[in-house]
Protein backbone atom coordinates (compact mmCIF):
# COMPACT_ATOMS: atom_id res chain seq x y z
CA UNK A 1 0.00 0.00 0.00
CA UNK A 2 1.46 3.16 -1.01
CA UNK A 3 2.64 5.40 1.99
CA UNK A 4 1.29 9.32 1.34
CA UNK A 5 4.66 11.47 3.46
CA UNK A 6 2.47 14.55 2.66
CA UNK A 7 -0.84 13.71 4.92
CA UNK A 8 0.54 10.75 7.01
CA UNK A 9 -2.87 10.77 8.70
CA UNK A 10 -4.46 8.40 5.20
CA UNK A 11 -1.90 6.15 5.54
CA UNK A 12 -2.89 2.27 7.06
CA UNK A 13 -1.08 -0.79 8.43
CA UNK A 14 -1.51 -3.54 5.54
CA UNK A 15 -1.14 -6.79 5.73
CA UNK A 16 -0.55 -8.66 2.12
CA UNK A 17 -0.44 -12.41 2.91
CA UNK A 18 0.95 -12.81 -0.52
CA UNK A 19 4.29 -11.47 1.29
CA UNK A 20 3.71 -12.18 4.92
CA UNK A 21 0.50 -13.08 6.56
CA UNK A 22 1.61 -11.76 10.22
CA UNK A 23 3.43 -8.76 9.23
CA UNK A 24 1.93 -5.90 7.72
CA UNK A 25 3.91 -3.63 5.32
CA UNK A 26 5.70 -0.58 6.25
CA UNK A 27 3.72 2.33 7.68
CA UNK A 28 4.59 5.58 7.95
CA UNK A 29 3.07 8.30 11.10
CA UNK A 30 5.54 11.02 10.75
CA UNK A 31 5.79 13.09 13.80
CA UNK A 32 1.77 11.87 14.63
CA UNK A 33 0.72 10.37 17.59
CA UNK A 34 -1.17 6.84 17.50
CA UNK A 35 -3.33 5.92 20.70
CA UNK A 36 -4.86 3.33 18.99
CA UNK A 37 -5.58 0.50 15.94
CA UNK A 38 -9.03 0.07 14.80
CA UNK A 39 -8.81 -3.81 13.75
CA UNK A 40 -11.03 -5.07 10.78
CA UNK A 41 -13.79 -7.01 11.32
CA UNK A 42 -12.07 -10.64 10.01
CA UNK A 43 -8.82 -10.14 11.60
CA UNK A 44 -7.58 -13.68 13.32
CA UNK A 45 -4.68 -12.69 15.39
CA UNK A 46 -5.46 -12.03 19.01
CA UNK A 47 -2.42 -10.34 19.89
CA UNK A 48 -0.52 -7.21 17.85
CA UNK A 49 2.90 -5.82 18.85
CA UNK A 50 4.74 -2.95 16.93
CA UNK A 51 8.00 -3.50 14.90
CA UNK A 52 9.88 0.51 13.89
CA UNK A 53 12.46 1.59 11.83
CA UNK A 54 13.77 5.24 11.62
CA UNK A 55 13.63 4.48 7.60
CA UNK A 56 11.37 2.38 5.24
CA UNK A 57 13.81 0.30 4.22
CA UNK A 58 16.06 0.30 7.29
CA UNK A 59 16.09 -2.44 10.07
CA UNK A 60 12.55 -3.14 12.25
CA UNK A 61 13.28 -3.74 15.22
CA UNK A 62 10.21 -4.81 18.28
CA UNK A 63 9.47 -1.72 20.08
CA UNK A 64 9.81 -2.37 24.03
CA UNK A 65 8.16 -0.32 26.72
CA UNK A 66 9.84 -0.78 30.66
CA UNK A 67 12.17 -3.42 28.42
CA UNK A 68 9.12 -5.73 27.56
CA UNK A 69 8.23 -5.86 23.96
CA UNK A 70 4.98 -4.21 23.21
CA UNK A 71 1.97 -6.49 23.03
CA UNK A 72 -1.81 -5.87 23.00
CA UNK A 73 -4.84 -7.98 22.71
CA UNK A 74 -7.04 -6.92 20.23
CA UNK A 75 -10.22 -8.31 18.68
CA UNK A 76 -11.59 -8.30 15.34
CA UNK A 77 -14.21 -5.36 14.19
CA UNK A 78 -12.76 -3.59 17.98
CA UNK A 79 -10.67 -0.63 18.51
CA UNK A 80 -7.75 -1.00 20.53
CA UNK A 81 -6.47 1.97 22.86
CA UNK A 82 -2.80 2.38 24.21
CA UNK A 83 -0.88 5.21 25.30
CA UNK A 84 0.20 7.34 22.78
CA UNK A 85 4.10 7.53 24.13
CA UNK A 86 4.74 4.21 23.63
CA UNK A 87 5.17 4.80 19.63
CA UNK A 88 5.79 9.02 20.01
CA UNK A 89 8.88 9.78 17.76
CA UNK A 90 9.20 6.32 15.55
CA UNK A 91 8.32 7.41 12.61
CA UNK A 92 8.13 4.32 10.52
CA UNK A 93 5.76 1.04 12.00
CA UNK A 94 5.42 -2.08 10.88
CA UNK A 95 2.02 -4.62 12.92
CA UNK A 96 3.18 -7.92 13.99
CA UNK A 97 0.32 -10.25 14.72
CA UNK A 98 0.46 -13.91 16.41
CA UNK A 99 -2.50 -15.63 13.72
CA UNK A 100 -1.52 -16.16 10.42
CA UNK A 101 -4.12 -14.19 8.33
CA UNK A 102 -6.02 -16.08 5.62
CA UNK A 103 -6.63 -12.49 3.74
CA UNK A 104 -4.88 -9.13 3.23
CA UNK A 105 -6.13 -6.82 6.19
CA UNK A 106 -6.01 -3.19 6.44
CA UNK A 107 -5.74 -2.27 10.15
CA UNK A 108 -6.66 2.03 10.84
CA UNK A 109 -4.62 3.70 13.45
CA UNK A 110 -6.52 6.28 15.78
CA UNK A 111 -4.23 9.64 16.04
CA UNK A 112 -4.58 11.81 18.69
CA UNK A 113 -5.76 15.16 17.99
CA UNK A 114 -3.55 17.91 19.22
CA UNK A 115 -6.37 20.68 18.36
Amino acid sequence: MAQNDDNPRNNAFFIDISADDDLSEAMFKGHLDICGVRMPAAFTGSNIGFQESATEGGTYNDVTWEGEAVSFAVAAGETCMFNAAILSGLPWLKITSDGNEAADRTITPVYRDFN
